[in-house]
């Protein structure tokens, strides 16, 4: 293996909210502990949007299927798909700005596929990264990996930083 790709494997990163040195590998756990707690009550964990992965160029949300948030028809619901996708893309958007406060400028969704059992997967990766906003793509996919919904989001970086430990900030 080169030296490269061994420094690509285990790039050191710096938890600057709580001052300890983590690798690429642990910052699903320290990103995951973070979201529990920060979701401990709200709309999230209401909905069930459940972390999976993260890093500063990617995230991996999932969001198993239930009776309140589906649709009278069976189907799940538009706006819990999209509560997803946001979540999803939030997270990405926040890890790639490292302190800043960053809100929801606008999102196009495509719904494909309706999905009415089982769970669904967002995930997202970036298409664009500048000074005052970020644009990012998310899928979502059932648990057979087919296509049920796209979107693209604009996130801006809000003009006043973030309040401490409100997201965690990572080097």
């Amino acid at each position: 293996m080169g030296k490269s790709s061994k420094s690509n494997l285990w790039i050191i990163l710096k938890y600057k909210s709580f001052g300890v040195s983590v690798s690429e590998k642990s910052l699903k756990h320290q990103v995951g502990d973070f979201l529990k707690k920060r979701w401990s009550g709200n709309f999230n964990e209401l909905v069930g949007i459940e972390f999976v992965d993260a890093s500063k160029d990617f995230a991996k949300m999932r969001l198993p299927l239930k009776s309140e948030i589906l649709q009278p028809t069976g189907i799940l619901h538009g706006g819990a798909i999209f509560s997803l996708m946001d979540c999803t893309g939030g997270v990405a958007a926040h890890l790639s700005y490292p302190g800043q406060n960053l809100v929801t400028l606008e999102m196009k969704v495509n719904f494909i596929r309706p999905v009415s059992s089982g769970f669904v997967i967002a995930e997202t990766s970036p298409l664009h990264r500048g000074r005052k906003t970020s644009v990012w793509e998310i899928k979502v996919n059932d648990e057979e990996t087919r296509i049920v919904a796209f979107a693209t989001a604009t996130y801006m970086v809000a003009s006043t930083p973030a309040k401490k430990n409100i997201f965690p900030v990572f080097e």
